[in-house]
């Protein structure tokens, strides 16, 4: 007894349908994966960089402090980062 192709003809099309579209999902998902871990590690990267920043300024802060007008890369400092240090100059204030 032979089957129509008809009645097989759909089931074959979906059967492929949902193979392609798994291969295709699945590069998808791949390539996306790779995608998140490239952003998180230059995330990291440029955490790492705001962090030695921060550093700096707080050292070229408190460097400063107390040791007559602020000099200008710690008014600098003080302008992009803020207080740093704790110790509000208030000659800094005058001067920005």
């Amino acid at each position: 007894m032979e089957i129509p192709l008809f009645i097989v003809q759909p089931g074959v099309f979906v059967v492929l349908g949902v193979a392609t579209t798994m291969a295709v999902v699945g590069r998808r998902t791949h390539e996306l994966s790779r995608q998140v871990q490239a952003s998180e590690e230059l995330a990291r990267a440029r955490e790492e960089e705001a962090m030695k920043g921060r550093a700096l300024a707080a050292a070229l802060q408190a460097e400063s402090a107390g040791n007559g007008p602020p000099s200008h890369h710690a008014r600098m400092s003080r302008a992009l980062f803020g207080d740093l240090i704790g110790e509000s100059n208030d000659s800094d204030a005058a001067t920005t």
